[in-house]
């Protein structure tokens, strides 16, 4: 196995920059109609420039490294929030995050595990918590990346072959029926 890194998909990290930076054009040129709302204007939307920048072009911005060892999860930043060893997994299961269609339109992979280790951050997919099936999960990926389907079998494959390896274990076999979802 090699190291492999994901990234989020490069049509949705365009669409958000050129929607950000249309919109922070907007509200320097509403700086002189109407300074209070271009103020405003110019706050939020140079954040969502700033933020679409780093997603664009940061080589770490929501990536998931995938290793012989385990997995790494980065946030908008690059800033590493998950390090997980494929060993420690014991629950594969969804999460609804936001995509480009609203609030809880993507379904991203979650998980959960043993010992319990939920990241750090703001954000559900980084701290962990409960998905909407009620199942309490560690982390989750920023980005369903290759697709929930082909996702869950990666990491259910990955997780299979180091519980296999590890023969101390006596923690049952990751099941994730994928007709659930």
């Amino acid at each position: 196995m090699t190291e492999q890194v994901l990234r989020p998909g490069l049509a949705a990290r365009v669409i958000f920059f050129v929607l950000a930076v249309a919109l922070l054009a907007m509200s320097v040129v509403s700086l002189f109609f109407n300074p209070v709302l271009g103020v405003i204007g110019v706050l939020i939307f140079g954040f969502a420039t700033f933020n679409a920048s780093f997603r664009l072009w940061h080589p770490h911005s929501y990536a998931t490294e995938l290793t012989d060892h385990g997995f790494r999860v980065y946030n908008a930043l690059g800033r590493l929030v998950h390090d997980v060893a494929w060993a420690e997994i014991a629950h594969l299961t969804v999460f609804n995050g936001n995509g480009l269609r609203g609030p809880g339109s993507s379904l991203f992979l979650a998980w959960r595990c043993e010992p319990r280790r939920p990241g750090h951050g703001r954000q559900p997919w980084a701290r962990g918590g409960r998905n909407a099936m009620g199942e309490e999960i560690d982390g989750a990926l920023p980005s369903s990346y290759l697709g929930i389907d082909r996702m869950l079998t990666l990491f259910k494959q990955r997780a299979g072959a180091a519980r296999a390896s590890d023969a101390d274990r006596s923690r049952p076999v990751i099941d994730v029926p994928l007709e659930r979802f």
